[in-house]
């Protein structure tokens, strides 16, 4: 009888074993610089504040931890164990942590791409993408995540919208009007009719200067874009001052400094990245999730109340 009794809790514990082995493999084939960064990061002086700070704020879940190291340990284990109301209290404080940015940001961000490691190279290998990608992919959904209005089951959560950005992620970069550099866009967009519609918004802000081109013309929109006598610079300074209207002051602080006013790039990623005081990966994950916003914002400004076309 007791030899029955104890086959489950026998079985239950061989499958977390290799589970846990699975885990420890997938942690080996993440990115290499998301695993030098962490190396680097978990023995920092101040990653000693974020994990007192964190133990504060899920004082079941975290309790008695003194490291970075233990906390990624801790909630390896959680998860493990499925317990799933420390894990979601343990993750709550990881997805505000992401959300306000800055190296705790960062760090907080590495925990939780360890602990969905298997995840993340398993969506890799299923379809054909990039490691990185998905992990980029990671970073825009937990930065996002709206912990007010789904505050439990937050892995499976992340798990599954996971898997749902990615496999669509072809469709919608196909169908997306990301920007790839403010001038290289700038000028794509001024051939465009919907062009006149950004100018008469940016024109609140200076109409003598983003009008003044356009009056020759008004009787063709088309024409008065194409043939518009303001420079990529000047158009390109007018997208990001646009871009505060719908844009948080972050996003649109990143998007000045690394992008040019008509140019591609004017500052080296690297260097914003030193001034954030942010790995080169975090300030890229950054610049893509506030260039993917203002192009969809864009594109929904662009397109017809009765047209909308945007993802």
């Amino acid at each position: 009888m007791s030899d029955i009794a104890a086959l489950p809790r026998t079985t239950a514990s061989v499958a977390v074993s290799r589970a846990q082995q699975s885990a420890e493999a997938a942690l080996t084939r993440l990115p290499w610089d998301v695993q030098r960064r962490w190396e680097e990061m978990k023995e920092s002086s101040w990653a000693e504040q974020c994990t007192a700070r964190w133990t504060k704020q899920a004082p079941i879940a975290l309790a008695g931890l003194a490291s970075v190291a233990e906390v990624d340990a801790r909630i390896g284990k959680l998860w493990l164990q499925r317990r799933g109301d420390e894990m979601d209290e343990a993750l709550r404080v990881l997805l505000l942590e992401i959300a306000e940015g800055g190296p705790g940001g960062e760090l907080a961000f590495l925990v939780l791409t360890r602990r969905l490691a298997l995840v993340v190279v398993k969506l890799a290998e299923r379809y054909g993408l990039g490691m990185s990608s998905v992990v980029a992919s990671l970073w825009l959904l937990a930065a996002d995540y709206p912990l007010t209005r789904r505050p439990h089951r937050i892995a499976l959560n992340l798990r599954l919208d996971l898997q749902k950005r990615i496999r669509h992620d072809e469709v919608e970069y196909r169908a997306s009007h990301e920007l790839r550099g403010l001038g290289e866009d700038v000028e794509v967009v001024r051939r465009l009719d919907s062009r006149q519609r950004f100018l008469d918004a940016a024109a609140a802000e200076d109409p003598a200067r983003m009008v003044e081109s356009m009056q020759p013309f008004s009787a063709d929109p088309a024409a008065a874009v194409n043939a518009s006598t303001l420079s990529a610079a000047d158009l390109a300074e007018g997208l990001l001052r646009w871009a505060s209207q719908v844009l948080s002051a972050s996003d649109v602080e990143l998007l000045t400094m690394v992008f040019a006013a008509g140019g591609p790039r004017r500052t080296p990623l690297e260097q914003v990245a030193a001034e954030l005081g942010l790995s080169h990966q975090a300030t890229r994950q950054r610049l893509q999730r506030a260039t993917q916003r203002l192009s969809q914002a864009v594109c929904a400004a662009s397109e017809p109340q009765d047209e909308r076309s945007c993802a």
